[in-house]
């Protein structure tokens, strides 16, 4: 089975009085799976959502962040109020030195099979041209030897849940997944390289194999597997 997904998104800071900034931006994501005739998968899935957050930086040490991502994510075959999610973020750091940041950092959606991931992540400058970044969703290693050019190795989780349409049971023979969610999962190891363009502007490439992918749905304890993959990921990043 093949899968492609794309991402694409923009998020603003808006100082507000003291220490505190709000958050408000927007963010649409899709993937695509070439799955087997028959098989309980959707051909597509989608998620435009609002961003929706603040941050509190507490003192010089300590910063506070939350996000609320309200949309829509389903197949969006048909539209409606049932499609409606927001999922939940919510980060404490606490920056112990120049080199050494300390995280915590939970997400929760309540729709998922998983509702509630996360946990605790440092990020280390060990060395002056290496980083070691055990946060997640993303754990790797980085290696800067100059402001333009950083060497990554690690892992990624990636997931997603939504409702599926009125008749996908139906159409895929099983009558009890009508309108009922699907979560998707993949976990990936690889490396890449990400680049400074401009100023403001970086890209980044990265590969690897897909360890793990499961389509699952819960409330029909249904699971569906998926084979380990290659991968490709590209990516550009604006920062103003």
């Amino acid at each position: 089975m093949d899968a492609t997904h794309a991402r694409i998104g923009w998020l603003g800071t808006i100082r507000a009085a003291g220490s505190r900034s709000l958050l408000a931006g927007f963010e649409w994501r899709g993937s695509a799976f070439d799955s087997p005739s028959g098989a309980p998968i959707p051909d597509d899935v989608h998620s435009i959502a609002l961003k929706l957050g603040s941050e509190w930086r507490i003192d010089e040490k300590w910063t506070l962040r939350f996000e609320a991502d309200p949309g829509l994510y389903s197949d969006f075959e048909d539209i409606n109020g049932d499609d409606f999610n927001a999922p939940l973020a919510l980060r404490l750091t606490w920056s112990q030195s120049s080199n050494l940041t300390w995280v915590v950092g939970i997400g929760v959606d309540w729709r998922s099979g998983t509702p509630v991931i996360g946990g605790p992540g440092v990020r280390w400058k060990f060395a002056p041209d290496w980083t070691l970044n055990l946060i997640m969703l993303r754990p790797r290693i980085e290696f800067s030897p100059n402001r333009m050019v950083t060497v990554f190795a690690g892992g990624e989780l990636k997931s997603g849940s939504w409702r599926v349409s009125e008749d996908f049971g139906q159409r895929s023979g099983d009558s009890q997944l009508d309108n009922e969610i699907v979560d998707y999962r993949e976990i990936r190891a690889g490396a890449g390289v990400r680049l400074r363009l401009w100023k403001n502007w970086s890209a980044s490439l990265d590969g690897g194999w897909v360890l793990d992918r499961r389509f699952t749905f819960d409330r029909e304890n249904l699971l569906l597997n998926g084979d380990g993959a290659a991968y490709v990921q590209f990516g550009v990043l604006a920062m103003f």
